[in-house]
């Protein structure tokens, strides 16, 4: 009976979540690219705050000549200001830039900027885009800005936009920069957002914070060297030169999600240490709106040891107690993730999901996660098992080849979804025997693009059109319904909002230009929002197996109603998820004997062909 009674309790607690909040997604979330001077989200009206770190000039420095790369040496304030422009490094004086907006597609909007700076100096716009000054006066310059388009987008995406400080008084230095889009203000209640970008997100109940925080390459460590609220720029990317890797600050995520009413999807930089995890819990429980949820996740992709996983990967296998000595590396991963959950929990008393992450692919590194749990004596201690939900396959890259049709890339993208979908399944029949819910952490339908950025393939030009062709809509479309008629509750997070369709590294944006008004032009983008459109109406257009299934819990039968006839494939499995019954069934009723089963929990997945649905019946005797 406890069973059943936490089967009802799960589902819920997932059903109350998803009412209550005010998103025509309900149940769709939203990962963010990372935040840098060439995304294509833009999400803060303050462009200074995606700018690149500072690039040291000589001074007397015209555009097109080398810069000196003398940053690291350079006497900063402790919001990263210069004391002092022209500054003497090496014995040569120094100016410094920053990008603002370069190699991104040339996306900004044609209009009047403005440049605000406190002290005593001098700023200028810069760049080989079209920029006017219109008026120029001690601590402001308004300049028309309208950004060069490419016309080899694959190599040069277009856009080239700085700052440069030419000038900054020792006395008074120059200061808290803002580059203003037009039509901006300071006073605006959402600054300093993009209210463009905010109205592109409005439909998503949850926000990840994955690539802000910086979860898998992040430096932080300490609570006190993090970044504040009031640094120089945000601006963070793995690995940018000789710049600190660190999370975006934690004040405007948390702003963020208190002005648009979305749950807070946080994944902790993988080496702090217990004091920055209580202080960022204390902050979190102090100021983020109460009636939010929090999904709490430690790291990202833990399990993953390639590419710039390797640093987080080896400090989650090197940084344990003795007693994991010779385990698994995911019971490294849970003594980690516990660790701080225990944190947060003493401070998040409700609305706190602390999600346990596995691999979409492989259900086994979920299952030893489960049991790294369990040997630490914290079995139970999570609220949820996330994997992504991708519509893709590992040999999708194979299938592309300079001939390749616009109809061709939909099938190879409908050819994927099966074999994705049942690594789904697997994972969600592993949770549904530990009585926890799954949910995604980042998916979606894409295609993995890998090539040399130099010498790019002639078929992008072809997924490009895929991109922005009804197919991919309807591919979309019949993804998201196809991971809905799994599990109707299910959480999921759509990765990401927008990025360069032909990105080298995956097509994994839903739009390319946030400023673009009509989403229509971004099927990927129409395609989810009418899915969320869908299931939210009233008509139910979604086709979702219906059942009524009792008495339950039971002692020697249970009977099943269906609001169809269509044939049916129905499987029961046991706790160990062993398959134990298989019934075929063209009626709309049907009643099952259990007299030989033993008490329990058992599993009943319901096929017709179309759809697939699992539900749960206990033997109490």
């Amino acid at each position: 009976m406890k069973k059943l009674f936490l089967f009802y309790f799960i589902f819920n607690f997932f059903s109350s979540f998803i009412q209550a909040q005010n998103h025509s997604c309900a149940n769709v979330g939203i990962n963010f690219y990372f935040n840098c001077y060439w995304n294509r989200e833009v999400p803060f009206s303050n462009l200074m705050m995606q700018g690149s770190p500072w690039v040291t000039v000589d001074s007397g420095w015209v555009l097109g000549q080398a810069p000196s790369n003398l940053r690291s040496k350079l006497s900063l304030d402790t919001n990263g200001y210069p004391i002092q422009i022209p500054q003497l490094v090496n014995g040569k004086p120094q100016l410094v830039l920053s990008a603002l907006a370069v190699d991104n597609g040339a996306i900004l909007p044609h209009g009047k900027y403005t440049l605000k700076y406190d002290g005593q100096g001098d700023v200028i716009p810069i760049g080989n885009d079209i920029i006017e000054i219109e008026r120029k006066q001690n601590g402001e310059v308004i300049f028309t800005l309208e950004q060069i388009k490419s016309t080899n987008p694959v190599l040069y995406p277009g856009g080239d936009f700085w700052i440069m400080i030419t000038r900054s008084e020792a006395t008074d230095p120059v200061r808290n920069i803002r580059v203003l889009l037009p039509g901006v203000k300071e006073s605006d209640a959402e600054y300093p957002f993009n209210p463009h970008f905010l109205n592109k997100i409005k439909p998503f109940s949850t926000i990840r914070f994955m690539n802000w925080a910086g979860a898998y390459w992040s430096e932080d460590v300490t609570w006190n060297n993090r970044r504040s609220a009031t640094y120089y720029t945000q601006f963070n990317i793995n690995d940018w030169w000789e710049y600190d890797n660190k999370s975006v600050a934690y004040e405007y995520m948390i702003k963020l999600c208190n002005l648009t009413k979305s749950n807070m999807w946080l994944n902790l930089p993988f080496q702090i240490d217990d004091h920055y995890s209580t202080q960022l819990a204390q902050m979190i429980n102090r100021d983020l709106d109460s009636n939010l949820k929090l999904f709490l996740e430690y790291g990202n992709e833990v399990w993953n040891s390639a590419w710039s996983f390797s640093k987080q990967y080896n400090f989650v296998k090197d940084s344990i107690p003795s007693s994991l000595s010779g385990t698994d590396h995911q019971f490294r991963y849970a003594f980690h993730a516990n660790k701080h959950f225990q944190n947060f929990s003493r401070y998040r008393k409700q609305n706190l999901v602390r999600v346990l992450a596995g691999q979409q692919a492989n259900e086994e590194v979920l299952n030893q996660s489960i049991l790294g749990m369990r040997f630490i004596n914290a079995a139970g201690e999570f609220d949820a098992g996330s994997i992504t939900d991708y519509a893709t396959r590992g040999d999708l890259l194979s299938s592309l080849n300079d001939q390749v049709t616009v109809a061709e890339i939909a099938q190879i993208a409908r050819n994927a979804m099966t074999e994705s979908f049942n690594f789904i399944q697997k994972n969600k029949n592993l949770l549904d025997k530990e009585e926890k819910p799954l949910i995604s952490y980042e998916g979606g339908f894409h295609l993995p693009l890998e090539y040399d950025f130099n010498n790019p393939p002639k078929y992008l030009n072809t997924v490009k059109a895929f991109y922005t062709d009804s197919s991919c809509y309807n591919i979309t479309k019949e993804w998201w319904r196809k991971l809905y008629r799994l599990d109707p509750s299910m959480q999921h997070m759509a990765f990401v909002l927008a990025d360069e369709y032909l990105s080298p590294f995956g097509s994994y944006g839903h739009m390319e230009n946030v400023f673009e008004n009509d989403p229509a032009n971004y099927p990927k983008y129409q395609g989810l929002l009418d899915f969320c459109s869908e299931i939210s109406s009233n008509e139910e257009p979604i086709n979702v197996i219906k059942v009524i299934l009792f008495p339950n819990p039971t002692d020697d039968h249970f009977e099943m109603k269906f609001d169809d006839s269509k044939e049916k494939l129905i499987s029961i499995y046991n706790e160990k998820m062993e398959q134990i019954r298989l019934i075929k069934i063209k009626t709309n009723h049907v009643t099952v004997n259990t007299q030989e089963l033993t008490s329990g929990l058992y599993i009943v997945q319901i096929n017709d062909g179309t759809t697939i649905y699992n539900t749960k019946f206990a033997i109490v005797r």
